[in-house]
């Protein structure tokens, strides 16, 4: 999980806008979910390159809290929940909020400095 990826991503996939959807079939049942549909009301629509490390600290925070601590995880810090962070808005996509489709698709959406990406979608 931790070594570097050659592929880089496009500039233009990582522009892409996600969206909060106007009415959801079902709201979202997870608290990080939630989170993210409460981000994207109150900040509006948001690229990825913006969304993904929200995210990833809000989570990162979250494992702070609850201990993780313990574990090193501060050697880390939020660079460490991108590849989830990533995954989530994936996962979200035409339930709770959008991606916009009028952008290239994603190829990898979590690069991180140290060059890891995250799924690709």
């Amino acid at each position: 999980m931790f070594w570097k990826i050659k592929s880089t991503p496009s500039n233009s996939a990582r522009e892409r806008l996600v969206a909060p959807m106007d009415s959801p079939a079902h709201g979202p049942l997870a608290a990080i979910d939630l989170w993210i549909v409460a981000q994207l009301q109150a900040r509006g629509p948001m690229t990825l390159r913006d969304l993904v490390p929200c995210i990833a600290n809000r989570m990162y925070q979250e494992a702070l809290f609850n201990g993780a601590a313990a574990v090193d995880i501060g050697l880390f810090g939020a660079k460490l929940f991108h590849t989830e962070a990533a995954s989530l808005v994936t996962r979200g996509d035409g339930k709770w909020w959008v991606i916009d489709p009028s952008r290239p698709s994603v190829a990898f959406a979590a690069v991180t400095e140290h060059g890891s990406r995250g799924p690709e979608f």
